[in-house]
């Protein structure tokens, strides 16, 4: 299936669950796992994040500039609305990526200040988280360094600190599957992807893990200027590794891998023969 999918179907897909989040957030806010941030087909207002940015990530290869400038717009708004703390770090990452690619690109940012325009004119209709909102409402206006600490609290870093001394004690081959994933009453999961390899499997799956990613990353990068989308959605997808530990359970990391991985080798494959 990933080597028969090419990325304009991939785009339309999530094109598609980025306009749930946005129906979501108008009409059904108490779909959502956390009320105020919403999340669509996807329930969770991280993975929802995920998809809204590898949509953004995708669209620099659509040649149709109309239809890129609304897909960006879409992903923008769709994402922001997830009040996903690492959508907004890799929005940001991928448009500075796009700038150095083409700087016509420069002018990509106006883009995020409208999705925000758009968010704060519709935030009385909307079900907003309301320390979220409030913390991006004061970054935006220069204001309460106290509602700005909202973005920072229940960090990521303080997550993974919890886990490792159990990473220390078992490093060769692990605690097993699924013991970094379980809730418990002390441990929230580890909501990393390579510490829950390293802490499930061991050191020697977490080697090979870290190859394989490093190796798609540098070969995606090598095509850059032709085909944007590979090195964009590789690269988003090795920063939210950072933030979840559903890999094993969300398979659109593992189906937009191999669509990486078989499009870079169809890509050498034609290179060859010319």
């Amino acid at each position: 299936m990933a080597r028969r999918t090419n990325f304009k179907e991939i785009y339309t897909i999530l094109a598609l669950g980025s306009l749930s989040i946005i129906v979501n957030a108008f009409f059904y806010p108490e779909a959502s796992l956390v009320m105020g941030r919403a999340a669509g087909f996807y329930l969770n207002a991280n993975a929802a994040g995920a998809i809204c940015v590898l949509g953004y990530g995708i669209s620099y290869s659509i040649s149709n500039k109309q239809m890129r400038l609304i897909g960006q717009l879409l992903f923008t708004f769709a994402g922001i609305i997830t009040f996903s703390r690492t959508f907004i770090v890799i929005w940001t990452i991928i448009t500075i990526f796009s700038i150095i690619r083409n700087k016509k690109n420069i002018l990509v940012p106006i883009i995020g200040v409208f999705a925000f325009a758009l968010l704060f004119s519709f935030a009385e209709e909307l079900t907003l988280s309301k320390e979220r909102f409030s913390a991006i409402q004061s970054i935006v206006d220069g204001g309460n360094s106290r509602n700005i600490k909202a973005l920072q609290e229940d960090s990521r870093q303080d997550t993974w600190a919890k886990y490792y001394n159990m990473i220390f004690d078992k490093p060769l081959f692990g605690h097993g599957f699924t013991m970094f994933q379980r809730k418990t009453n002390n441990l929230p999961g580890v909501h990393n992807t390579y510490l829950m390899i390293l802490g499930e499997a061991g050191i020697i799956p977490f080697l090979l893990f870290i190859f394989i990613y490093s190796k798609l990353l540098l070969k995606s990068w090598g095509v850059f200027k032709d085909t944007p989308y590979l090195f964009n959605i590789t690269l988003i997808l090795v920063i939210y590794m950072m933030t979840g530990h559903t890999y094993f359970q969300n398979f659109y990391m593992v189906l937009l891998s191999m669509f990486v991985f078989e499009s870079l080798k169809l890509k050498m494959l034609s290179n060859t023969k010319l």
